[in-house]
């Protein structure tokens, strides 16, 4: 798969960084220069240092550092670019092509994550008890990036060699089976929740994983109507044991929160080490050490993704005439206190760093998940706030929706699922049936279903892929993004791969 990275980039992953961390509770993500051909056999430490290397790329710019939360986030109805910087408006505007940053980024790190995941799997020899929950957890984090890919670009190369030669592009029905197959594998063999690290992923992680895989196989076209589909996944999500809703909502985007009962899976990022920020932002994939992620700098320091006013509008009130409680805990408002210890006011003041950010603008909205000053005075451009990718109000709220639509489809249980989330303690808000949504029947159910992973997973970047799989896309995206129609439900391929790939083919998505 050689052509399909730019040279530099796929040096570095050939490389197969290596690292081995003396914590082995909480998975650590380093680098060395150690190929994976020399950890052949059933040494465990060397087993867990060489899988470490595939993480390595989801703390690159292309992916959850820097591009991917901006084209997550900025794609869909929830968030919008309110100050000049053309490279991030182009993703609000779906004016991206071949040749833009933030797209062809992206590919090379997902990519990049597919082959150290190839390397390591075609590296093991023999399958044996001890090596195979590693060989599961490769199989699993190659699943994480070809569906990342699958998502946003529709069908891609599927190359499981570890071979660096030119591979046509496969359809995303191909595409995404492959993911599921590796999914149910990792799902056999991965260690429970409990047995495992923190930071790498169970067995309740990938059946998560498996049943989320299951839904997006059923294409727009056909959502609603593959009930045998449905039933797998409700099945897979049925085997998600051991995790359970943290009663504070801002613990599953904030740094006390890390690795509680609700995450299933995250990437860890580390404070205090802006010194490498220069490295960072030079465009390296892999040979950096910075592992920061510039989310909170961007959307809270910089305020560069505002809410639009369908969103603020879709938080339901209390009996008592208040707003939903995650309005306020998504949100910075203007008056709002902010940091650990100040009385700093959202709007009114800049924090407490020295060289950090000023007062935000008055009136300013903007995101507060991940955002630094949820717990800090101050802040600086780097965060270290680990990314949830997965985590159980999620699971839930999946698990409800097929529900509605398995075999022997279950109105009532998918309200008790919608509903356990409401009741979170720091949520408390009031159960479905709502005078607002009704749930009289599947339809009005789904309807209640849309409104609160809306509300529950804002500015988690799940909001645009849920809309294109559900074929609700073009009708909520198309009046705030003038111009927008199914053809932009995918992203362009990078010309990088056009060019380096005789064997792509076409480049209509499939």
């Amino acid at each position: 798969m050689k052509k399909i990275m730019k040279i530099s980039v796929f040096t570095v992953i050939a490389s197969a960084l290596v690292a081995i961390s003396c914590n082995e509770d909480i998975l650590e993500i380093e680098n060395t220069n150690v190929p994976i051909r020399q950890l052949l056999g059933d040494n465990v430490a060397l087993l867990k240092g060489a899988t470490r290397s595939i993480y390595k790329p989801m703390q690159s710019r292309g992916m959850y550092s820097r591009w991917q939360y901006f084209l997550e986030d900025l794609t869909s109805d929830e968030v919008t670019l309110t100050i000049n910087q053309p490279p991030i408006q182009r993703i609000v505007d779906y004016r991206l092509d071949n040749t833009t940053e933030a797209n062809s980024f992206y590919w090379e790190s997902c990519f990049a994550g597919v082959i150290a995941a190839n390397q390591f799997l075609n590296n093991i020899t023999e399958v044996t008890d001890i090596n195979k929950p590693f060989i599961a957890e490769a199989r699993f984090l190659r699943a994480h990036y070809y569906f990342s890919l699958v998502t946003r670009f529709s069908g891609v190369p599927v190359n499981l060699t570890g071979e660096p030669v030119p591979t046509p592009r496969s359809t995303y029905g191909e595409t995404i089976a492959q993911v599921i197959q590796d999914l149910q594998f990792a799902a056999e063999n991965l260690p429970p929740k409990g047995v495992q690290a923190k930071g790498r992923p169970t067995q309740g992680t990938a059946y998560a994983y498996l049943g989320k895989a299951l839904l997006f196989s059923v294409e727009p076209k056909d959502f609603g109507n593959k009930p045998e589909t449905y039933e797998e996944a409700y099945k897979a999500f049925d085997q998600v044991e051991g995790y359970s809703l943290d009663s504070q909502y801002v613990n599953s985007f904030n740094t006390a929160g890390e690795y509680n009962e609700e995450s299933l899976f995250e990437i860890d990022f580390q404070s205090g080490i802006d010194a490498a920020q220069a490295n960072f932002w030079s465009g390296n994939l892999l040979d950096n050490d910075t592992s920061l992620t510039f989310r909170s700098a961007e959307y809270s320091g910089w305020g560069n993704g505002q809410p639009t006013a369908t969103m603020l509008d879709a938080y339901e009130d209390k009996a008592s005439g208040e707003k939903d409680p995650r309005l306020s805990e998504t949100w910075w408002m203007p008056g709002d206190k902010f940091g650990k210890s100040s009385d700093r006011i959202w709007g009114e003041d800049a924090d407490a760093v020295d060289g950090g950010f000023g007062a935000p603008a008055e009136g300013t909205v903007c995101s507060r998940k991940f955002s630094e000053y949820i717990e800090t005075d101050g802040s600086i451009q780097g965060s270290g706030i680990n990314y949830r990718i997965i985590r159980y109000a999620d699971v839930l709220l999946m698990k409800a929706e097929a529900a509605l639509f398995k075999i022997a489809p279950n109105k009532d249980e998918a309200i008790s699922l919608m509903n356990e989330v409401r009741a979170r303690p720091s949520v408390d808000m009031p159960p479905y049936p709502t005078s607002e949504f009704p749930c009289t029947d599947i339809e009005s159910t789904f309807e209640a279903l849309v409104h609160e992973r809306r509300i529950e997973l804002a500015m988690e970047g799940k909001r645009t892929v849920d809309l294109g799989r559900w074929g609700m896309d073009e009708e909520v995206l198309s009046p705030l993004k003038p111009g927008y129609n199914t053809n932009k439900r995918f992203f362009p391929i990078p010309q990088t791969e056009l060019s380096g790939n005789e064997n792509f083919g076409d480049d209509n998505p499939q």
